[in-house]
């Protein structure tokens, strides 16, 4: 990973960047959000194929592609998390032609981020969700493989249950592999499910107030505070 560049407080979400938000309109508020410091992008593989004519996804990593091709020094600014899981293979086919985290699936999954984002290392890769019909060893293992070829820095979960993540994370260390070192949730300590009972003792992840490390730990996502 690029040098210490401090906390990553803030996160950019590229949801709808080439769909709802045009490409110019997504090129200024990139420059925007780097010319004030801001380093992390994120994005997904399946973004945003809901807002897309053609009903598939990609369009936000093609945008932030051709924004670092018209930034010679955009590599070096920002760091990228991506995810895989949800992108639908067939078009207007979802969720049942969605990409699952078959070794296969991932493999294939990333290798198209890196190619429409035009570079050869994610920082951060999420599974984007579950995927239940795969044995969870199978994507810990793909994971681990992408990180040991120097193809992702690091990975993490996205919307999955504590208790498979943290299966995940010990399947992971019984294969010597990277684990998963990363959270992003829609419900969390900081943003609990409402009514939810919250717990007297945190897993072996801390709470989300470590996300103001170097690297996010636990990132949380919400509805923008109005």
């Amino acid at each position: 990973m690029a040098g210490d560049r401090g906390a990553a407080r803030l996160v950019l979400g590229t949801m709808n960047y080439g769909t709802t938000v045009d490409r110019d309109r997504a090129f200024a508020l990139l420059d925007r959000f780097v010319e004030l410091g801001g380093e992390w992008l994120d994005t997904a593989n399946c973004y945003a194929f809901w807002s897309d004519p053609t009903g598939l996804g990609g369009a936000s990593e093609r945008v932030i592609g051709a924004w670092l091709r018209a930034r010679p020094d955009g590599r070096a600014r920002v760091r990228i998390a991506t995810k895989v899981r949800y992108d639908p293979l067939v078009a207007h086919r979802w969720p049942e032609s969605a990409e699952g985290l078959s070794a296969g699936a991932v493999e294939a999954g990333v290798a198209g981020s890196l190619s429409r984002l035009g570079v050869d290392t994610v920082d951060l890769l999420w599974a984007h969700g579950e995927d239940r019909t795969v044995p969870l060893a199978e994507t810990v293992a793909a994971f681990g493989a992408l990180v040991s070829r120097g193809t992702v820095r690091r990975v993490g979960a996205a919307n999955h249950a504590s208790w498979r993540v943290e299966q995940a994370r010990a399947l992971a260390r019984n294969q010597g592999v990277a684990q998963w070192s990363a959270l992003q949730l829609r419900h969390s300590l900081a943003q609990p499910r409402p009514g939810a009972a919250l717990p007297t003792r945190v897993t072996n992840f801390s709470p989300p107030t470590t996300s103001t490390t170097r690297t996010p730990r636990a990132w949380t996502c919400g509805p923008t505070p109005r």
